[in-house]
C-alpha cells in the first residue's frame, strides 16, 4: 500500500487551539500517519484519534490498533475491519 499525498501537518493549523479536547476521524488510516503525527506531538498527543479503513490488513495491525487509535471502524466492505 503506498503512502497518501495529504499534507497530514495541516491537522496542526486547522485547530484553533490544539490545547482543546477534540476527537479526529482519520477515513483511510492506511500505516496509520495522520494518527502517529498526533500522537507523537507533544501539543496533540492528547487528542482522541479514530480510523476508518477498507483493508483488513490495516485493521489488524496491532501496532496501529493499539498505540495510535482510540477506535477502529470498517468501511462495511468485504474484507473490511471485524
Amino acid at each position: 500500500m503506498g503512502d497518501s499525498a495529504s499534507p497530514k501537518g495541516m491537522i496542526f493549523h486547522i485547530l484553533e487551539n490544539n490545547s482543546d479536547s477534540v476527537h479526529v476521524l482519520d477515513i483511510g488510516f492506511g500505516t496509520g500517519g495522520l494518527g502517529r503525527l498526533i500522537k507523537s506531538n507533544n501539543d496533540t498527543s492528547h487528542l482522541s484519534v479514530d480510523g476508518i479503513d477498507g483493508m483488513e490488513v490495516n485493521c489488524l495491525n496491532k501496532d496501529l490498533v493499539e498505540k495510535i487509535f482510540d477506535k477502529i471502524y470498517g468501511t462495511g466492505l468485504p474484507k473490511s475491519c471485524p
